[in-house]
C-alpha cells in the first residue's frame, strides 16, 4: 500500500488541528476600545464588577483596566499561535470568518419612524407592531437587523446618518402629505423572566434623533 495512509493520516491530522486552533475565541475586537465604550459593555462590566466585589473590585474601572491587560495578552499569544495556519485555511477555505458566541445584546436598540402632518408626529413604524408596519419587510431583513444590531452594541455616527437618511427617504415618498419625518433610536434594558412574566414593559429612552425635510427628500 506504500506511505500513503500515512501521509493521509498526517495531512488529516495537521488539518483537524488547524481547524481547532482557528476556532479559538477571535480577539480581532478584544482591543477596540469602540466595543469597551457601548453601553452593553458598560453594564456587563458594571454587573461583574458587583459580583466580584470580594476579590477588591469596587469600581468599574478596576475590572476594566486588568480585563485589558488579559485580552492584550490573549490577543498576542493568540495571533503568534494562528499564524501558521492562516495561509492554510485560505487556501482550502477553511477560514471562519465571522463572529462567534457574542454576549447577548441586553440593552437593545430600535429604530423608531415618524411622520408630521397637522401640526402632529404620527407614527408609522414601531417594530414588532401590526399598526405600524411602514417598510416592515426592509426591517425585518436580515441584514438590516444586523446593522440595528451594531448601532446598538458599538455605534457609528456616520452609518447611522446614512442609514436614517435612507429610512427618512422612503418614507418621505410613501407619504407625500408628510412635511417633516423623524427617524429616532428607542434604547431599553432587557428585563428578567420574572417581570416579564408579570406583563412589564421596559421602560427606555430616545437617542439620536434625526428629522428630515421631507420636501428635500423627495
Amino acid at each position: 500500500m506504500g506511505l500513503w495512509p500515512q501521509i493521509r493520516t498526517v495531512l488529516i491530522g495537521l488539518h483537524v488541528l488547524s481547524v481547532l486552533v482557528l476556532a479559538s475565541p477571535n480577539p480581532h475586537r478584544w482591543l477596540d476600545k469602540r466595543a469597551w465604550e457601548s453601553e452593553n459593555a458598560k453594564r456587563d462590566l458594571q454587573s461583574w464588577t458587583n459580583r466580584l466585589s470580594w476579590l477588591g473590585y469596587h469600581t468599574r474601572e478596576q475590572l476594566e483596566r486588568d480585563l485589558w491587560s488579559v485580552a492584550t495578552a490573549y490577543t498576542e499569544l493568540n495571533r503568534s499561535i494562528t499564524k501558521p495556519f492562516h495561509l492554510y485555511a485560505s487556501l482550502t477555505g477553511a477560514r471562519q470568518g465571522w463572529a462567534m458566541f457574542s454576549n447577548p445584546q441586553k440593552h437593545p436598540a430600535e429604530v423608531w419612524v415618524d411622520i408630521y402632518k397637522r401640526g402632529r408626529w404620527i407614527p408609522v413604524y414601531r417594530p414588532f407592531s401590526r399598526d405600524y408596519d411602514f417598510w416592515r419587510p426592509q426591517f425585518r431583513q436580515n441584514r438590516v437587523r444586523k446593522l440595528m444590531g451594531r448601532f446598538a452594541r458599538t455605534f457609528y455616527e456616520d452609518r447611522y446618518n446614512g442609514f436614517a437618511r435612507f429610512v427618512a427617504t422612503q418614507a418621505a415618498t410613501a407619504f407625500p402629505e408628510a412635511s417633516r419625518i423623524r427617524v429616532r433610536m428607542y434604547r431599553y434594558a432587557v428585563l428578567p423572566p420574572s417581570e416579564v412574566s408579570k406583563g412589564i414593559r421596559p421602560e427606555g429612552r430616545f437617542q439620536h434623533t434625526r428629522v428630515f425635510a421631507a420636501a428635500k427628500l423627495r
